[in-house]
């Protein structure tokens, strides 16, 4: 690299920094570790590598390669989801290490089976034929409480309402004497909604005095509950004072059956709930303010008073203009933006929002013709540079490349002004 391209390149990388193109490394990686046991792993090695690994005779090799694919599950599940195969060789590894993890289910190795179990949680999640590993997962046979867990846990991923793996399990599952295994049981009852069994846990929630045990019954109602299980939570609404078993609550309200009947619920007895309660609904769903159920509630909650704030406003505006601005929309934005107009709708209704509203749409439009003329600006500038550089005999590519950094910053406006001033100065 010559010493004009270095600068260059310094350059580059200086306004990249100022415009926010450049992240640093993670920003937007999962939360969650798809490992949860130690393992180590081994530089270069593929899918392919690890996957031979898989048959070695010493189970404690097995057991790293296994833990090692975990973070190629996804991946995998892709590969065997396409319709289409696009790369034969990657869908072949993809078919050997489904088939191969699914021998390791009999393994007699309890760390060997539970990273077997751990893929199938992270495999099934998204596998299109999930049906075909529940009956490998229900034949997996182990004393130990770890791999019971997550045998719990990778049959949750992969059942439905559907599904049918008898009471059996279920009930062994939850009388189990390891409090770990019984309460891991709740997450199956809830992904099979299985409704005498929520009935029962209801039962024994009434007669529990203890916060955390209490909080635990309730991630066994959290998907798709029936009008039976959201009577038992309305009346918990009203009644208890604990603002966790609240919130956990207030939490589960999209997952009903029935939404419609909730957000009749929420219409009558607005009044009755507790200010805080009616608040964190709102700042709550504020979030998936696109989606159906919560913008028909916010849109239940500012009828009746809810002011939201300043951040909320603009998102509700920018989204709309920004859906708008597409043209042609697919169906499932269509959606999103009629969920969208619900909310302004009534926003508009209240006179100190609607002024609100029309504040930040004619900003957005100052906003706009600023970016414009500074758009031109920049380009009238790198033109005339661009004219100077070639008089100048300046070569193609370096003049090219400065070229290129000044078009740049017409990102940088937007993003400069959108930062929050630095209180320490």
């Amino acid at each position: 690299m010559t010493a004009r391209e270095g600068v260059a390149m310094k350059k580059i990388v200086a306004i990249l920094l100022v415009t926010g193109i450049v992240f640093a490394p993670g920003c937007y990686e999962s939360q969650e570790e798809p490992s949860r046991y130690a393992a180590v792993p081994i530089p270069e090695y593929t899918i392919e590598d690890y996957y031979l690994l898989l048959s070695h005779k010493n189970p404690e090799i097995v057991y790293n390669a296994a833990c090692n694919l975990l973070n190629d599950a996804d991946d995998i599940t892709a590969a065997l989801n396409e319709k289409t195969v696009k790369s034969p060789q990657k869908h072949m590894y993809a078919a050997r290490v489904y088939g191969k993890m699914l021998q390791l289910l009999g393994s007699r190795d309890d760390r060997v089976l539970a990273a077997a179990l751990r893929f199938f949680q992270l495999f099934g999640s998204s596998y299109d034929r999930k049906e075909e590993l529940i009956k490998p997962l229900l034949a997996v046979r182990s004393k130990s409480v770890t791999v019971q867990c997550e045998q719990i846990r990778a049959l949750a991923r992969v059942v439905s309402k559907k599904s049918s793996i008898g009471t059996r399990f279920l009930e062994n599952g939850l009388r189990s004497r390891s409090w770990l295994i019984s309460r891991c049981a709740y997450s199956l009852v809830d992904s099979l909604r299985h409704e005498p069994l929520r009935m029962e846990l209801i039962e024994q929630y009434k007669t529990k005095d203890d916060e955390a045990e209490k909080l635990l019954i309730l991630t066994a109602m959290r998907h798709c509950f029936s009008d039976r299980v959201f009577e038992f939570f309305a009346g918990e609404i009203l009644s208890t004072k604990n603002a966790k078993i609240k919130k956990c609550i207030l939490k589960m309200f999209s997952g009903a059956e029935d939404t419609a009947a909730v957000l009749a619920w929420v219409e009558r007895n607005y009044d009755k709930l507790a200010k805080p309660d009616s608040g964190f609904l709102a700042e709550y769903y504020e979030g998936s303010c696109e989606e159906d159920f919560s913008s028909a509630l916010l849109a239940i909650l500012v009828r009746h008073g809810y002011l939201p704030g300043e951040k909320f406003l603009e998102k509700v505006n920018d989204s709309i203009l920004g859906y708008e601005s597409e043209g042609t929309l697919s169906k499932e934005k269509k959606e999103k933006l009629d969920n969208l107009l619900k909310i302004k709708q009534e926003l508009l209704a209240r006179a100190v929002l609607k002024e609100k509203l029309e504040t930040f749409a004619k900003k957005v439009e100052v906003d706009k013709k600023m970016q414009q003329d500074y758009d031109s600006a920049v380009d009238e500038f790198a033109l005339k540079t661009g004219e100077i550089l070639k008089k100048y005999d300046v070569d193609d590519q370096a003049r090219e490349s400065f070229i290129n950094q000044l078009l740049t910053l017409k990102q940088s406006l937007a993003y400069g002004l959108s930062q929050e001033p630095d209180q320490d100065k």
